[in-house]
């Protein structure tokens, strides 16, 4: 276990007197205290929440005791002279890191700070260090003497001339202690200690067995101690239900031995009823008790997990499978029944990448990375189609001219300043793809080459299967906001598709990638990529309510109807006059399946054939009902569009 408490002689005797019901025989040391001719500071509080100073004076340097010395061996710890060893020797008996300055070197004043770029400590083993940001330091008024909870400093450190020191307790946050540590790339058993989480309300008692420990062996006359921040936290109060003991162990234990336990270990029992007890937890087990469930685990490991009766769970569970799972597993087997390859690329991007498709990128929402490898992984993807088509790039110049494939992964936009809470960064699931070469892989058979249409349907039909078909507007996206920032894209073969609702919103596109970049990739076929933002999807599918109707008894039927009309009509402005023509209750769809410009059709027209899909719920439809359905059509284009013209 990771647990600060039990690196030190007490805590390991606290957990003996639980296991064998022997009483604890221990009392924090006491000393009377007097303001010492001394000021202290801490000007970071984030990294130092208390701070203080024993002032002894006439100290004379010599071996520590015998006994001293041999359990401080036993412990793996060298004896090096009484100072020194007064110190390791507290650290293994409290729990307390402590330091000890010599006091003439300090000019009456120390503080707590994180050092400034540039400064630099040499410390006790002759190095060097240069200091950062992150590090930790114990400060004179002109320079750092000491990083604060890893290493003392050459500039401060107590010889055998010495005669007057300071003695260092302090309590270091495991987080500031960590980074500090890691940006001199030291790591000591003060350390240790202090990134487990040291008990704030042993720290001045370690100091006064310290002083305690100086004056017997070490002649020193005590002259007060300085102190600053707050040496007591907030206690943690935890409500510990009964009934919840059972429901985690699978084991009763009675209320009464789950409070003896507690209570052995150092909890207090602040009060009880027949079905629950209040319980405030001691302050060297602050940091890694704070709920129940861990006061349950406290428990059980004191009553011993052999007592715990292993039993079989009753039935199998079934996990449940989250909507946006659900979601994302039909997106993955609607790509592979279309014929796509699923493709895995990196989330870190750099903007070589970016530039060579054409793709531009807003800096102030990038999230870059410190220190990356190269420029080719400076940052944090904003979108995946730079990793598509490097895909398929290199695939096409090793020989795979027929690719399909596509992405389901993460983009990152930067919305804000990171705090504990928030990261700044708002991730999104997105789905992306690509396709070129012929419709059909074969070798036997001549096939056509990838249009429009063929990722159009891809991405009509996954909508289709959402049931999303109907709340999807189409807009070319030269007409669209995305234009500037997607210069990789045909303006005039590119559909933007926004989400209906009360707050309507771009879902994403699919169309084919602009000739100048075509020309730049030197590919000599067509290549369409497509985009779907899954998070808004996902949330679309949470929002739909099934529907269920009645199975058609009668048959569905379709007409072809083929049109010219100038090249810059839309299929959605056709669609909305054929859905005025016929009638709502027959009407069930209709979906273009050719486009044609060249011989025979003048320059600046174009030709459109469409289905239309009619069917009555009643009956089944006659020729004669049909034809005045299609009838309709016709009017009604021609009264809408007066330059249209029909084919035969």
């Amino acid at each position: 276990a990771n647990r600060g408490d039990q690196v030190s002689v007490i805590g390991i005797a606290r957990e003996l007197s639980a296991l064998f019901n022997r009483p604890l025989k221990f009392e924090y040391a006491q000393h009377d205290t007097s303001m010492a001719d001394f000021k202290v500071e801490i000007k970071d509080s984030d990294v130092c929440k208390y701070y203080s100073i024993g002032v002894l004076k006439n100290i004379a340097i010599k071996p520590s005791p015998d006994w001293m010395q041999k359990r401080l061996i036993a412990s793996g710890v060298r004896a090096i002279n009484n100072v020194v060893d007064i110190t390791n020797y507290v650290m293994l008996e409290y729990g307390t890191p402590l330091h000890a300055f010599d006091l003439d070197k300090l000019n009456g004043y120390l503080c707590v700070r994180r050092a400034e770029e540039g400064e630099t400590l040499v410390t006790l083993d002759e190095v060097e260090r240069q200091l950062h940001h992150d590090t930790v330091v114990i400060a004179t008024e002109k320079e750092p003497v000491c990083l604060g909870g890893v290493f003392g400093g050459a500039n401060s450190e107590i010889d055998d001339n010495s005669k007057n020191i300071a003695l260092e307790a302090a309590y270091f946050t495991p987080q500031a202690n960590r980074k500090s540590s890691r940006s001199v790339g030291y790591k000591s058993d003060a350390c240790a200690r202090f990134e487990r989480g040291v008990d704030i309300e042993a720290v001045k008692p370690g100091l006064l067995r310290a002083v305690e420990l100086m004056e017997k062996y070490a002649d020193a006359k005590f002259e007060g101690m300085c102190e600053t921040g707050i040496n007591k936290l907030d206690p943690i109060e935890i409500t510990l239900r009964y009934p919840q003991i059972k429901r985690v162990l699978g084991c009763e234990i009675e209320p009464s031995k789950c409070l003896s336990i507690l209570e052995k270990l150092g909890f207090t029992i602040l009060g009880k009823n027949e079905i629950a007890c209040k319980v405030q937890v001691p302050s060297f087990r602050a940091g890694d008790v704070t709920r129940e469930c861990d006061l349950i685990e406290e428990i059980a490991r004191i009553n011993g997990y052999d007592k715990i009766t292993p039993t079989l769970p009753n039935r199998a569970g079934t996990p449940e499978i989250s909507v946006a799972e659900r979601v994302v597993n039909k997106v993955h087997n609607l790509m592979r029944a279309a014929g796509l390859n699923e493709m895995q690329t990196s989330s870190l991007i750099g903007e070589p990448l970016l530039k060579q498709f054409n793709i531009t990128y807003e800096k102030e929402k990038a999230v870059f990375v410190e220190n990356p490898a190269s420029e080719d992984f400076a940052m944090l993807r904003q979108t995946l189609i730079p990793s598509v088509l490097s895909c398929m790039k290199y695939n096409y110049d090793n020989g795979q001219k027929n690719f399909w494939g596509y992405e389901i992964g993460r983009s990152y936009v930067k919305i804000g300043a990171a705090d504990e809470k928030f990261s700044g960064v708002n991730e999104t699931q997105v789905l992306a793809g690509v396709i070129t070469g012929n419709v059909q892989n074969s070798l036997w058979q001549q096939t056509g080459e990838v249009d429009f249409y063929t990722v159009k349907g891809i991405v009509d039909k996954l909508l289709e299967e959402f049931g999303l078909s109907r709340r999807i507007k189409f807009a070319l996206l030269a007409e669209s906001p995305l234009a500037e920032s997607h210069k990789c894209l045909h303006p005039y073969k590119t559909a933007v598709l926004t989400m209906l609702g009360k707050k309507p919103e771009i879902i994403g596109y699919y169309g084919e990638i602009h000739p100048e970049l075509r020309g730049k990739l030197k590919l000599n076929q067509n290549a369409f990529i497509f985009k779907l933002n899954l998070d808004m999807l996902i949330s679309a599918v949470n929002e739909t309510v099934p529907r269920f109707k009645k199975l058609p008894q009668f048959p569905e039927v379709q007409r072809d109807l083929a049109v010219i009309v100038p090249a810059k009509t839309t299929w959605d402005e056709l669609e909305k006059v054929i859905k005025k023509g016929v009638d709502n209750k027959v009407f069930s769809g209709s979906e273009v399946f050719d486009v044609y410009q060249g011989e025979h059709v003048q320059d600046g027209f174009k030709s459109v054939a469409f289905k239309i899909r009619m069917q009555d719920a009643n009956s089944t439809m006659t020729d004669e009902a049909i034809e005045t359905q299609m009838a309709n059509v016709r009017v009604a284009l021609k009264k809408a569009m007066p330059e249209l013209s029909f084919r035969e």
